[in-house]
C-alpha cells in the first residue's frame, strides 16, 4: 500500500512540474507612454489578442484597425495614430505594432487620425469615467 501510495504522489509532482514548466504565461505587450498618455498596442497572433482583449475594459479606449480585402477582411498593423482634444491640440501619437491600441485617456472628446497605407481616416470618440470606449476603423479595398 505504501509503494502505491509513493508512486501515485510521485507522479502527481511529476505531472504538476510538468504543467508549470510547459505552461506559457501570457502577459500584455508592455504599457508605452507618449506625452503623459499610456498605451499598449499590439494584438498579432491568438494569445496576445485574446489577452489584449481581456484587458480592454480596463482601459478608456481600444482602437481596433482591420482591411477590407476580396475575401472579407483582415487585422493590419502599422498604424499611424493621432489623437487631438476637442480645442485641436495633439494629445499623442503613437505607431500600432497590431490590431489594437489600448489608450488611457482622461474623460473628454477626441478627434482620432489613423493612417493605414498612406490612407488616412478620422473618428470622433467621447470618454467618460467608468465606460470604455471601442471604436474600429475599417480601410475599404481600393
Amino acid at each position: 500500500m505504501k509503494k502505491f501510495l509513493y508512486l501515485s504522489r510521485a507522479a502527481a509532482l511529476s505531472t504538476a512540474i510538468g504543467l508549470i514548466f510547459s505552461t506559457s504565461v501570457l502577459a500584455l505587450p508592455p504599457t508605452l507612454n507618449n506625452n503623459g498618455i499610456d498605451y499598449i498596442t499590439g494584438g498579432i497572433g491568438l494569445d496576445e489578442s485574446t489577452e489584449i482583449e481581456a484587458a480592454q475594459r480596463q482601459w478608456p479606449l481600444t482602437l481596433q484597425f482591420a482591411a477590407a480585402n476580396r475575401t472579407g477582411g483582415e487585422f493590419v498593423a502599422n498604424v499611424n495614430v493621432n489623437i487631438s482634444d476637442s480645442r485641436g491640440r495633439e494629445v499623442m501619437t503613437a505607431v500600432a505594432d497590431g490590431p489594437y491600441l489600448l489608450v488611457k485617456l482622461p474623460p473628454g472628446r477626441y478627434n482620432v487620425n489613423a493612417t493605414y497605407n498612406g490612407v488616412m481616416m478620422k473618428k470622433s470618440v467621447t470618454i467618460q469615467r467608468g465606460k470604455p470606449v471601442k471604436a474600429s476603423m475599417l480601410w475599404r479595398a481600393s
